[in-house]
């Protein structure tokens, strides 16, 4: 088969194919312009109109229009059209996309054809082809070629055909970032692919499901049992498969040589469930691994646990995976108890077992596992308080010299990590965020009370240790201090 093998098309029933299945935005220019009179007839103001949907053009009276941005129905062919001014013609020349359809060849064969397609000032449609493959029994051929080049003398050729190696849909893109202007692809009619090597292709059904129905047929014409996989009801696969290629390898046989060994590792009832469930080539591959192990059967609640396996962590999938039926029987107590979804029962699961590092231990399987996640995080939320505390009293005693008491005022270092927190969501700042550089010795964070009210926050002070200095001093919702605040700070420091 060669690439000029091809049938011959006419571009006249090209355009109107397109205009048929592609909802493209006809416009109506107009203008002022006048009408000549003859005879008894007087000259006449008018609005020359252009219509892009039928290319006429005609001359309105302005008695009967007297705005033309009205005129939405195109007076020669009478198709909806919105009104723009002539100048505005220049909006054809930016209707730009990618066409591709299927053609009838020699005896079996069917082509798919590419073109660049855009419109002139005119409204006219102007195409260059710069893709054909050819789909046979058993094989599929692509050609491409670039568009025009410069020979050796200087003149503009255009270049020659290319056969390539795979096939696929290439789209018409932009020299600049990638750009994909919008591709369309034409509708299949029964004398198309009626006897043909893709009369039961499904093709009408890849092109609504497939993003690249051209490769799907070449797959097709290789391996005709793909008929069969939309006929099971998960033509979904092919969907899939453009985007993990190597997960449809996993789970497809192409090469069975019956529809009941298509799925690999899988039974007519395993596809029921399959039908109706969302589910990825990687959950695929988990539930047939534990299929094989006996450890489910074909029902949505055995397909959810190995979805939730599939995206559980590393520890956790490895624990699933090696005693399956001990697991699953332990989840569905606990979604039973709790209600939780059993992807979340996973992630808390796994947060439980990292709790028993922490702390040394504890019961893997307990009866109770919200109860026993909400416990530990007590436990280790305690622990960790207290080490941070016990750095706060460390901080305290050393800071113990620059407490002072004066005209009603006292400042004295932070307590604890309970009350710097407790500072900042009553002063409405954000001086719990300063608590670790407090405990590690970075810094040194003061509080300045009311002798008469020591319990309620008033001003909240930085201090560096290494140079007596003040770095801030602030109010409630980060103001400047009072001044008896600022006077007494100042004090404060004259004192060291």
């Amino acid at each position: 088969m060669d690439v000029y093998d091809c049938p011959e098309i006419r571009f006249s029933e090209l355009t109107e194919k397109i205009r048929d299945e592609i909802t493209l935005p006809e416009f109506l220019f107009y203008k002022s312009d006048i009408a000549d009179g003859s005879g008894f007839l007087k000259d006449a103001d008018c609005w020359r109109v252009y219509c892009s949907r039928c290319g006429g053009d005609a001359l309105i009276d302005k008695e009967w229009e007297p705005k033309a941005k009205d005129i939405t129905v195109c007076p020669m062919c009478g198709e909806t059209v919105k009104p723009r001014r002539w100048r505005s013609r220049k909006e054809l020349g930016k209707q730009k996309f990618s066409y591709q359809f299927f053609q009838r060849g020699e005896w079996r064969a069917v082509w798919a054809r590419s073109f660049r397609v855009s419109r002139n000032r005119d409204g006219e449609f102007e195409f260059f082809e710069y893709q054909r493959i050819c789909y046979m029994d058993g094989k599929a051929v692509r050609w491409t070629q670039k568009g025009w080049t410069v020979d050796e003398n200087g003149g503009m050729v255009q270049s020659p055909w290319e056969q390539r190696k795979n096939v696929r849909m290439t789209l018409w893109q932009t020299n600049c970032y990638g750009y994909a202007y919008e591709n369309f692809i034409g509708s299949i009619d029964y004398e198309t692919i009626d006897g043909s090597c893709l009369e039961y292709s499904q093709l009408d059904e890849a092109i609504k499901a497939v993003c690249d129905p051209l490769e799907y047929a070449a797959l097709y014409v290789k391996y005709p049992v793909c008929e069969f996989v939309w006929k099971m009801g998960l033509g979904c696969l092919f969907t899939m498969r453009e985007r993990d290629k190597s997960g449809f390898r996993r789970a497809v046989n192409l090469n069975a040589k019956s529809p009941v060994k298509l799925l690999k590792g899988l039974e007519k009832a395993d596809i029921k469930i399959l039908r109706d469930t969302a589910w990825s080539f990687r959950t695929l591959d988990t539930y047939r691994e534990l299929r094989q192990k006996g450890a489910l059967k074909p029902c949505h609640e055995d397909f959810e646990f190995a979805d939730a396996v599939c995206v559980a962590r590393g520890e956790i999938r490895e624990v699933c995976m090696r005693e399956p039926q001990k697991m699953k029987k332990y989840f569905a107590r606990q979604k039973k108890k709790s209600g939780i979804s059993l992807n979340h029962l996973l992630t808390d699961y796994a947060d439980y077992l990292n709790q028993l590092q922490q702390v040394g231990g504890g019961d893997p399987l307990p009866d109770d596992l919200q109860e026993a996640h909400t416990r530990l995080s007590a436990r280790i939320k305690h622990i960790a308080d207290s080490e941070k505390n016990m750095r706060f009293r460390v901080r305290r005693r050393l800071l113990k010299q620059y407490k002072w008491r004066r005209n009603g005022l006292i400042i004295r270092p932070i307590d604890s990590q309970t009350e710097i927190i407790r500072e900042g969501e009553l002063q409405h700042n954000c001086v719990a965020g300063y608590a670790d550089r407090h405990a590690g010795g970075k810094t040194a964070i003061f509080v300045l009370r009311r002798q008469s009210e020591p319990q309620k926050p008033f001003c909240t002070v930085e201090f560096d240790v290494k140079t007596k200095t003040v770095v801030q001093c602030r109010s409630a919702f980060n103001r400047d201090a009072p001044e008896d605040a600022q006077e007494f700070i100042k004090l404060w420091l004259e004192r060291m």
